[in-house]
């Protein structure tokens, strides 16, 4: 039996066999079908026509109503510094001189009429001081003495002039009853001159006789001088009163002569105490008790008459925050509102802002200088006050209290804008309202 040659016949094949491309790349084709490229394709249905529109109104009522709410600050920018409450007291150099020594420093407790520092003339002499002093204080008795003199002076003239306007009354009523007097007198010397006339025409008519003539006309005479008398005394009356009313005049005018020539006496002693004090030294004293800060001199420095040489505080006042506006821009400020101060010592970038609440703007305006001459505002300038919300700031995870003299910047806020009105402003340039 002849068998089959295996290599002429095909082998058989099994039933539902591949084929042998589909062999080959099998494993290939499911491991490309694991690591698609692309997701499955989806196809977006476009919106219908009503929805669109709801989009569109509502994304409209959105926009007016953000245009409605939404409020734009109109905010000015202004300078200020922290105060005690109950304010600075500035120590300020009565003359020009030399700071020679110097007793406390920024922070030091005084009390009052402690002694602060000393400052020298410019014509020191140290080997006379204490010769200087004593003739600087006997001056300054002096002028005491003429300050009391001329008091004393005035509260006599005082007392005279009252004196002399109760003179002056009971001498009117004696006035007054001397002209009555001298008219009752005239009339009797009228009516013994007629009866002695009449007396005299029946005498030369033998009628009466003629003593008794005589006798009519002496009292008629005698009616005459005492009429005459009675004029000399209204007259020396009336004379007493102008002279009680010049006297009057003279002392109403007195005080003030007085006080004027005691002035040009206070003014040529207070020179020879300036001369007197150019030669000595001077000590400054604290007017009362506080905390020293913002001390602006040295031992050696040169010092003018009026330059600030250090600020006092009471310790127990609590700080204020002191705002300065400009005339122009201190409008729509009120009480209540909410300000941000961000101080020169902190800075905000780092240490955040201060938070301070507006207490009272100044009823009028000053001039800048008469309240800080390095103020940098010019022309007159409302004060606002704000209450500080915390005296500390914090500063590497330690409060430091914020020391008086502080200054800083901050915006406050004049009016909200809503945006509807501030884009129209910003549009038109219309700045009209404010």
């Amino acid at each position: 039996m002849l068998m089959p040659n295996s290599h002429n016949s095909p082998p058989a094949q099994a039933p539902n066999s591949h084929r042998p491309d589909t062999l080959l790349f099998r494993d290939q084709a499911a491991a490309s079908l694991q690591r698609r490229w692309f997701g499955p394709v989806q196809v977006l249905v476009p919106p219908s026509a009503m929805t669109a529109v709801g989009v569109a109104v509502a994304a409209v009522v959105l926009l007016a109503a953000a245009m409605v709410l939404i409020e734009i600050p109109d905010r000015v920018r202004t300078v200020g510094v922290l105060v005690p409450a109950d304010g600075l007291l500035k120590i300020r150099a009565s003359r020009t001189g030399r700071v020679e020594r110097l007793v406390v420093r920024n922070g030091d407790t005084v009390g009052r009429r402690e002694v602060l520092m000393r400052i020298s003339g410019s014509q020191h002499a140290p080997g006379r001081e204490p010769e200087i002093g004593a003739r600087i204080a006997s001056l300054q008795r002096e002028v005491t003495l003429v300050d009391a003199g001329v008091e004393r002076e005035i509260e006599a003239v005082d007392t005279r002039a009252r004196l002399n306007r109760q003179r002056l009354v009971l001498l009117k009523e004696r006035v007054a009853v001397a002209q009555f007097g001298l008219r009752t007198r005239a009339e009797q010397a009228a009516l013994a001159e007629g009866r002695a006339q009449r007396i005299e025409r029946l005498a030369e008519s033998q009628v009466v006789a003629e003593h008794h003539a005589d006798e009519v006309a002496a009292t008629a005479l005698q009616a005459t001088a005492t009429r005459q008398s009675a004029e000399q005394l209204v007259l020396d009356l009336q004379d007493d009163l102008l002279t009680i009313e010049q006297q009057l005049a003279h002392d109403q005018a007195l005080p003030a002569i007085l006080r004027r020539q005691a002035g040009i006496t206070r003014e040529a002693i207070t020179r020879q105490i300036a001369a007197s004090e150019l030669v000595s030294a001077l000590e400054i004293s604290a007017p009362d008790a506080g905390v020293v800060s913002g001390l602006a001199v040295r031992v050696g420095e040169e010092v003018t008459a009026g330059d600030v040489l250090l600020t006092l505080h009471d310790p127990d006042s609590r700080l204020e925050a002191r705002l300065y506006l400009g005339a122009d821009n201190a409008g729509m400020i009120a009480a209540g509102q909410r300000v941000e101060l961000q101080l020169h010592a902190f800075p905000h970038q780092f240490h955040g802002t201060q938070p301070a609440i507006v207490l009272s703007v100044s009823a009028a305006a000053v001039p800048a200088e008469e309240i800080d001459p390095g103020l940098p505002i010019s022309g007159p300038v409302f004060e606002v006050r704000a209450a500080l919300r915390q005296g500390t700031v914090k500063v590497r995870g330690r409060a430091w209290a914020l020391p008086p003299g502080t200054s800083f910047t901050a915006d406050l806020v004049r009016h909200r804008w809503p945006l509807y009105r501030w884009l129209w402003r910003s549009v038109s340039g219309d700045r009209s309202h404010s």
